[in-house]
């Protein structure tokens, strides 16, 4: 059964065999705002969201499991948890936060060595 777009189906399904993670797995990191899921992981998921339509059809599909394909079970494996997308957008971001403030840090610091002979 398809439901994605076989292209983006393909591409979701590589990506996740390459990253090697299991819906539970995102799913409990996910639910617990847990950063502990690899940056690239997080924007191949946020890169490859279901389209409105291919995300209903997957909320509503009640035949079996093994009848989807890999990318197809696990979007309806992680579909459970409320507001999915958003938590991804927060866990990238805090995936980011320390090289972000790292970053401020060097800035700030340049900015009192300029400053300080003024």
């Amino acid at each position: 059964v398809r439901i994605l777009d076989p292209k983006k189906a393909q591409n979701l399904a590589i990506s996740l065999k390459a990253l090697s993670v299991s819906a539970e797995e995102v799913s409990c990191a996910v639910k617990e705002g847990r950063n502990e899921l690899p940056s690239d992981l997080i924007q191949t998921l946020i890169r490859w969201v279901p389209s409105t339509d291919e995300e209903l059809r997957l909320r509503l599909y009640t035949g079996e499991l093994s009848q989807l394909g890999p990318a197809e079970q696990f979007l309806k494996a992680i579909f459970d948890i409320p507001y999915i997308y958003e938590r991804l957008d927060a866990l990238l971001f805090m995936a980011g936060l320390p090289e972000e403030t790292s970053n401020v840090k060097q800035s700030f610091a340049t900015l009192e060595v300029i400053a300080l002979p003024l």
